[in-house]
Parts: structure tokens; sequence; C-alpha cells
């Protein structure tokens, strides 16, 4: 958690969003100003609150009485909006202190403006905590609320125009986003019920804004922008809150950013800033936007206000007057992992008995330029009134003159138990319509891609829906019954205690075995006598591995010798592997030599990885594995601990899953039993303090079982 004060219990922000007074400081009419924007914008919106100018050169301000500072003013303010330059601020919080609730800082020039800048920031930070001020900025346009109508965004409604409310909440970390969002959501008629711009989080972050919509009767849902979160796990917590009671989706920039360290294990190489981010949304159940167009794709969708319940699953039914439109959204629909679904025979039969011939009767349909209100009516009750489909997509040509507006009507009355998109394309006429269905409360889009992205994201909304009413974005992570940390602890309490900080592989193994992970038949041995003795008593063929705490990816340097049979292949191993080590790395501090036994030929290879992030915590990765696991980056993670749901959701989304489900034809393998093991490995990294990050490469899969064949572990 940051250093800043939080919201508590019995603390909310509503104060920010329901102000009964408003202090413009640094208030002014001269042109230009974006304190005099401000104030015009509040006496646009209908705000009904008491401003308050503050600037002690006037004594008017936009018609209002000019106060010299916050002092001067005999009542309490709930919000005071600092329009002042950045030096000025803290002084101006200070001189605040005791009588305003909350803060807005407009202006830039702190933590993103260098060293001095951040210094600026502390300070402000210091003084809102110490004086018990919640702060929104600096460097933020602030509130737009549709409820409260405080408006704080300082482009006047001109060159920006407003939204009209509606039941979508938008949190962005960029005010320039926000701004744009809500010009476009404004000339479309859409509907927005309160915009935050947060900007530099001195105190009030993404977390923060998800806490307060969690409970926001008015917002139906809430669509962020981020390009970091302040603290990864609050964040998590903030966002599962308010996954679990209204839809929560998010646009994730700055996706080019660098990965989490350069770690010695594969997943510390693999797993860039991206990848963390999405396990983090998928563990509190938000849904990820691939950006601006699906931003207000989502916005569409819920900004009527209306209540729309995410479908039951991905069956779409797709009815028009125009064939070929159809067809498109139907391949469209295939493209973005949606079922058009063929219509049953009983569906059919029951159709064919009240349409004419020329109609066709099928998924999409197509009702021809004989279409009427009444037949799409009669075609929407044959095919949605039952199970056979979870949503349907509406789009209306518009030629027939049997099209009137009492389709809108029509389908607004029909959507109240499944989605209904409606796809409105062509030109002016078509283009007057969209205003009619978004009236009614009805997605619409003039395009069909646009409204198969809709349906998309409804049905990605209701899968994740279900996983979190099921709690299955909630990992528990592996039974304590079936961990025995305290002698996982033992192991590492010896490794440091000889100054290690990292586990050699029978050391790491051991910590696999303690968590009840399958490891092969091994022992570490000190030289060629005990490496003969050793393979005798494990039975041939052994694999001979060096154990060097400095030698991290043993196959690089010619440190293993596999399938060895006879005495002479261990002693012509054992040589092979010294004079391989001495060549590439010389100043290697050599502990010993592994014997182990071989796994049988014919399992299939995979990763199965976990790390400690700074910011989010533990998370897990499951790919298919081998050496080129950096080249292919075939991967999927999670934060930890998962459940057994999670693990098998991580193992589906790598393309190498087939190598795992018998492709062509050779077997399917113990994918439970892969699953156990990310399960495991995610209780281990989230369970035992000391290990910072531990790797096995490869985990061996057969058709029944999986075995850890090799492994390495870093400490904290």
């Amino acid at each position: 958690m940051s250093d800043t004060h939080k919201i508590e219990k019995g603390n909310p922000l509503g104060f920010f969003f329901n102000p009964k007074s408003v202090a413009i400081v640094g208030a002014s009419s001269a042109p230009g100003k974006l304190s005099g924007i401000i104030l015009e914008s509040l006496k646009n919106s209908g705000f009904a609150g008491r401003v308050y100018p503050v600037n002690p050169k006037y004594k008017t301000v936009g018609g209002l009485k000019c106060h010299k500072s916050i002092a001067d003013i005999k009542k309490d303010i709930d919000v005071a909006v600092f329009a002042l330059p950045a030096l000025s601020v803290p002084d101006a919080m200070e001189e605040a202190a005791g009588r305003v609730k909350g803060a807005i800082v407009i202006g830039g020039g702190f933590g993103e403006a260098g060293l001095d800048g951040a210094a600026l920031e502390g300070r402000l930070k210091e003084i809102a905590k110490k004086r018990r001020i919640r702060v929104i900025g600096p460097n933020c346009m602030g509130i737009y609320d549709t409820i409260s109508k405080l408006d704080t965004f300082f482009i006047p409604n001109h060159r920006i125009k407003r939204p009209l409310p509606g039941g979508v909440s938008i949190a962005s970390q960029s005010g320039s986003f926000a701004v744009t969002a809500m010009d476009e959501l404004a000339a479309e008629k859409i509907g927005v019920a309160r915009v935050i711009s947060y900007g530099n989080r001195a105190d009030v972050s993404e977390a923060d804004c998800l806490e307060f919509l969690a409970d926001d009767e008015n917002t139906k849902a809430v669509v962020l922008y981020v390009e970091s979160v302040e603290d990864g796990r609050r964040f998590v917590e903030a966002a599962s809150l308010c996954a679990s009671k209204k839809p929560v989706m998010v646009v994730k920039a700055g996706k080019g950013a660098a990965g989490v360290s350069a770690a010695a294990s594969h997943t510390g190489a693999i797993a860039g800033r991206l990848e963390i981010y999405r396990a983090a949304f998928k563990k509190a159940g938000v849904i990820e936007l691939s950006g601006y167009e699906e931003f207000i794709c989502a916005c569409r969708v819920f900004g009527s206000g209306q209540e729309i319940t995410p479908p039951a699953g991905n069956r779409v039914m797709i009815i028009t007057d125009g064939g070929g439109m159809g067809v498109g959204i139907a391949d469209e629909c295939l493209a973005q992992g949606l079922d058009p679904a063929p219509l049953s025979a009983e569906i059919r039969a029951g159709l064919k008995g009240t349409f004419p011939s020329y109609f066709t009767i099928s998924n999409p349909m197509d009702l021809t330029g004989s279409a009427t209100n009444a037949s799409f009516a009669e075609a929407f009750a044959g095919t949605m009134n039952g199970d056979a489909f979870d949503m349907a997509i509406v789009a209306a040509l518009w030629g027939p003159p049997g099209l009137t507006d009492g389709l809108v009507k029509m389908l607004s009355e029909k959507a109240n138990a499944k989605p209904v998109i409606v796809c409105s394309p062509g030109g002016e006429f078509s283009r007057k319509k969209l205003g009619l269905f978004r009236k009614a409360g009805l997605p619409v889009f003039s395009t069909p891609e646009g409204s198969v992205r809709a349906a998309a994201l409804l049905s990605r909304l209701g899968k994740n829906k279900r996983a979190v009413a099921a709690g299955l974005t909630r990992g528990h992570g592996l039974d304590s019954k079936k961990m025995n940390s305290a002698s996982i602890n033992k192991v590492i309490e010896t490794a440091k205690g000889i100054g290690r900080t990292t586990l050699i592989e029978p050391h790491a193994k051991e910590v696999l075995r303690l968590a009840s992970i399958q490891v092969p038949r091994f022992k570490l041995v000190k030289d060629l006598s005990g490496a003969i003795d050793c393979a005798g008593a494990i039975g041939y063929p052994v694999a001979l591995k060096v154990v060097s705490p400095d030698v991290a990816h043993k196959t690089d340097v010619g440190g293993v010798c596999l399938g060895l049979r006879t005495v002479r292949d261990i002693e012509d191993g054992f040589s092979q592997i010294i004079l391989n080590v001495a060549d590439e790395m010389p100043m290697a501090f050599v502990e010993g030599f592994l014997v182990e036994e071989m796994v049988p030929a014919g399992g299939v290879e995979v990763i199965v990885g976990a790390m400690k992030d700074a910011q989010f915590g533990p998370f897990v990765m499951f790919g298919i594995g081998g050496v080129a696991v950096e080249i292919m980056k075939d991967v999927s993670f999670r934060l930890a601990p998962v459940t057994r749901e999670d693990a098998r959701e991580m193992m589906g989304e790598v393309k190498g899953f087939a190598l795992l489900t018998g492709f062509r034809g050779r077997g399917m393998r113990d994918i439970d039993a892969v699953a156990d093991v990310i399960v495991k490995l995610s209780g281990i990294i989230a369970n035992i303090q000391e290990i910072k990050e531990i790797e096995i490469n490869p985990l061996v899969v057969y058709h029944r079982g999986a075995v850890a064949v090799d492994a390495r572990a870093a400490l904290e």
C-alpha cells in the first residue's frame, strides 16, 4: 500500500461526487484561464452547490464574490479545485487545512516533470496525509459527473462536448484520453455516469476509484484507462470487489514496457510487464480491452444506463433483411470466437409455417426486402424464446418499406431477457435511426464489425461473470496439508547458511518433492566412484549432470549427459562434463554431480515457473517447455495462488496445448497431473517467503503422470 491515507470503511469518496460546495482556488475571469473555464463549466452544467472563487486579486469573478483565501470563506468546503502554478499549490493546500475535505489539483509540473517536480509532489503528499485532505491529481482533469453536475474539466464545452447521463463510469489515468472519449460519446449521444481523470495519483488512485464505483448505484459498468497501477495488490483487491458487482473493463496502455527482471530463469526472461498486468486482470475478474475502439464499444454497450445482463454463452442468432450483411456478420462472429449456431429442425419447422418460402430460414436469417416489423418480431420470437441462443444481432438495412420506427420499440421490449445488439449500417437515413435505438437503451452500431465486437465483449463478460460467481478468479492454491512447509524452509535455511542465493538442482528438487511434485530418483555425488556406485543403485540408464551454483543452464555449457547405460558410459560422461565446464565456465564452482534415473521417452515437455513481482506479488507461468521456450514464448500467466480451473485455463491458452491433447494421434496426456503441478508450484511461491523464483523445465508429461526432470530456484 502506498504511503498516503486511503479509503477506510466509513470514509468514502462520496463528497467528491456529490459536493455541496466547491472552491476554485486561483479563480480568474481573464480570457483563456483554466479557472475561468471551470467556473463557466459549473454554471453551464447546472451544478446546484455553492461555488466560491478564491483569489486575493479580485473582488468578483464570473459574477460571484471572490474570496481572498479559503480561510475567508465562513463555511466548510467539500471540494477545492486548485488552478495554480505547481510551486504555489503546497502552501495553498496548507492554508486549506481543516476547511476542505477534498482537493483536485489540475496543474502539471509535479512527478511527471523530473526530480524537482517529484519532490514537489512528495511535499503535496505529505501535506495531504498530515491534513487529511483527499487529493485527486495533480496533472489531471478532475471530475465530470452527470449526477451532481460537477464539472472540473478545463476545456470549453464548444471544444469538448459533455456526454449525457448514462450508466457507464470512466476512470482514466490520462486526461487527454478521457476528454477525447467524452467528446466522441457526446457526439453519439452515449451517456456516462461519472468520469474521473486522476492523473499522477498523489493520493486517489485507480483502486480508490474502483472501491467507490463498486457501491455506486448510478454506475452500471466501469471502464478504465491505465498506463500503470500504483499498488498492484490493492488494485487486484479493489477490482475484484468491483467486478463481483458489475462489469469492469480496462485499456492497458504502455504495452511495450520491459520485462520483470534479468532473472536466471526462463520465467523471469519471458514475463514482461504486460503479461503480469494481464494475469492481474484475470485474477481480479477484469476484462481487458484492446484499445480506444473497444473502449468506445464498451461505452456504447453500457452507456444507456439500463441493466444489460451478460449472456449465458456465446451462441449468436443473426436476423437481417440483407443476406450479404448476415453472412458477413456470421463470418466476423466466427473470427471473434462466437458461435452463429445452426437452427434446430424444430425451430426451422416452426418458422416455415409462418414465413414465405423466399425467406432464408437459417442462421443468419434473411427476411429479404419484404421484411416488416412483424416478421422481425416473429423471427426473434421463434429463435430467441428458447435456450438455443444466448444473444441476438439484428441488422436492419431499412430498405423495406415495412420497416418503421416501431422496430425500435419491439426490439427494446424483447431485449429484457437476453442481450440484443443492433447493426444499422448505411447513410443518412440509417444513421438517424441510431439515436432512436440508443434512446431506447439498445446497443447500436453502424458497422457489422462493431456489432460483433460488442457481442464478443458481452460473451467475455458473461464468461467472466460466471467465473467470478464460482470463485474461479480467486485462486487458493495448494492445500497446506500437501506441502511440508517446515521441511522446505529447512532446505532453504541450509542453503542460505552457506551464503547461497540459489538452490542447486538437487535442493530445488527436494523442495518439489516436499510439495508432492513427482521427481526422478536422484543423488548428489562428489566423484566418479560415487557416480558409478549411485548409477548401479538407481539402475541403468541414468543421466549425469553437473551441479554448480554458477551454472544456471547446464545444457548450454555441456554439463549434461543422458542415457548412460554402462560403467564405461559413466566414466566417459564424467570426463566430458568436466572438460566442457572447464572450457565454457572455468571459474565455476562445481559442487558435485547429479546421478538421476532416466525418465521414459515419449513424454511432452512443458515448463512451469513461478516468481514474485514487486508490484503484484507472486505469479505462475505455464508453457511448452524445452530450451526454445524463450524463443517461442508460447506461455500464459496467472497471479498465484491458482485453482485447478485456473491451471486448466492457462494450459488452454497456449498454442502448443494440442501437443497434450492427442495431436496427430499421439494420445491424450495427463492434463490433470499438469494442473496439479501448476497449483502446487503456485502454492510454493505464494506461501514460502524465502523463495523468489522457482522453475521446472522440463516437466515431462505422460499419458499418466508428469515428472519434474530439471528444476532451479532463486532465494530472496
